[in-house]
Parts: structure tokens; sequence; C-alpha cells
């Protein structure tokens, strides 16, 4: 039989990752995403997002949107929410749900009493993350520097003029 041993001293007690978290704002990035058929036929899109700040950084929530629907308001419910997510991380369009991995967002965060499973964080509000002055002056600095190292690549670099020595005579030149 393997040895194995192991002591708990010393240790703290391990956070449960799979309780909700708060109702509130949180920063998140979206770290996943999967197209999965839903139970009537249709399909929804699975976006998985990381809070990426506070207390509760790198717990997980989930978004769901309808895609298809054998029901026109679920699918104009979706469209919706495919509106406010775009708005909030400022894409116009993808084609890949991959396209949205990295992008960051401030979402709201609800406790919804579900009869199936209980209590599980739903996502009822999307928002672009709010920056203070600082992070944007941060950001336009950045956006600045990078522009500027842009022009230097680009821009050719000026030929050094050659100066002919002054102690050659030009009787030595053979034309």
């Amino acid at each position: 039989m393997p040895e194995f041993s192991f002591d708990r001293t010393g240790m703290e007690e391990p956070r449960n990752d799979f309780e909700n978290v708060p109702a509130g704002w949180y920063d998140v990035v979206i770290s996943g995403s999967e197209l999965k058929a839903t139970k009537t036929g249709g399909q929804q899109m699975i976006l998985e997002m990381t809070v990426t700040n506070g207390e509760y950084a790198n717990r997980k929530l989930w978004y769901r949107i309808n895609t298809e629907n054998k029901n026109p308001e679920a699918v104009r419910i979706g469209m919706d929410q495919l509106l406010r997510l775009t708005s909030a991380i400022g894409v116009q369009s993808f084609d890949a749900t991959e396209e949205l991995h990295g992008r960051e967002l401030a979402v709201s965060v609800t406790i919804k009493d579900d009869p199936q499973y209980g209590a599980r964080n739903d996502i009822r509000g999307l928002r672009a993350i709010k920056r203070d002055q600082e992070h944007r002056c941060q950001d336009i600095q950045a956006r600045r520097r990078e522009r500027n190292v842009e022009r230097a690549v680009a821009k050719p670099t000026p030929k050094a003029k050659v100066e002919p020595a002054a102690d050659v005579p030009d009787d030595d030149i053979p034309f």
C-alpha cells in the first residue's frame, strides 16, 4: 500500500468556491464559452466569467444567452442580452465566441431562488468597467507610448552625411 501522510496543523479552512457571491456589481473577464443545446431543442451560449478583483477574485459566474429557441420572445431576450454584452465590452460583431475571451466588463449579480437547484447567482446587468481618473490617465499614457513606438519603428532612419577626408589630394583619384 502506498504511504501518504497529511498534517493540517496551521492550515486555514478552505473557502467554498461554490457558494454564491453576494448580490452587487463585480468586475469580470470573460474566461470561457460554449454553445450548448437546450432541453427544448434550441441553443444557448454560456459565457464563463471570472471575478477579477476584491474579496471574490477568481470566482466563476456563468451568463446564459438563448440564441435559438422555439419561443420568439426567448430569442428576442437573448438578442437584447447580446446587444448589452457587446456594448459593455466594446465589440461591434464577432464570428466565434472565443473572440470574447479576455474582454472585461462589470456585471450586476443577484441571487435567484431556483426551485430545481436552490439559490444561485444570476447576472442581471452588464456595463463597461468604470475606471477612475488615475486609471484613465494610465490607459491614455500607455496608448501614447504604443503609438510613439509604432511611429519610431515606421519612421526611416536618416542617412548619415559622409564628409570627404580633408587630407586626401584629388590627384590620386583615377578618373
